[in-house]
């Protein structure tokens, strides 16, 4: 498996434990839009809730931690909007909602979000995933926060795969 691979399946590995995050309706239903952030918009800098992100924020996180116990499933406990201008950990480029009344399984969860966050890849950072330095983040709904918050919001974020911050915004950025 290649270095990028790999840091995909880490990136997805993140997708599952987000109990912490309410239901939030995606704004941009898979589209990618200009970037929010990219223009050194001041943003806040008090944690929120990963469904709280919109298309263009750049963030970094608070806290995040995978329990080796329960499988494939980390926990964000908040993220930090900075502006773009600043150095960050990631920047999200989609967002979009998962179908279905009853949660899939697990890996099933994490092929939708794989295939819709690397759907819309290239469109955003101007080069292909495969081709890219940079990788993607995916914060997904767990089968608690499905159940219990109707959460289906998945966000899509671009990070630097060998885990520099970026600076700016990376639409475009054919990195």
């Amino acid at each position: 498996m290649s270095p990028v691979r790999k840091h995909l399946v880490l990136g997805l590995m993140m997708v599952l434990a987000l109990s912490a995050c309410g239901t939030a309706i995606a704004p941009t239903t898979g589209t990618v839009v200009e970037p929010n952030g990219a223009d050194g918009d001041a943003a806040s800098t008090e944690a929120v809730e990963p469904n709280d992100l919109e298309v263009g924020d750049c963030w970094n996180p608070v806290d995040f931690s995978v329990d080796p116990s329960s499988g494939p499933e980390g926990i964000y406990s908040g993220v930090e909007p900075v502006p773009c201008r600043q150095p960050h950990t990631a920047e999200v480029y989609v967002i979009f909602d998962l179908e279905g009344t009853e949660y899939p399984d697990d890996e099933g969860v994490v092929a939708e979000c794989q295939l819709g966050c690397l759907d819309g890849f290239e469109e955003f950072v101007g080069r292909e995933y495969a081709d890219s330095a940079l990788d993607v983040n995916v914060i997904g709904p767990s089968r608690k926060s499905w159940t219990l918050k109707d959460d289906r919001t998945v966000v899509c974020s671009v990070f630097d795969n060998h885990g520099e911050p970026l600076t700016g915004s990376m639409a475009g950025s054919e990195r």
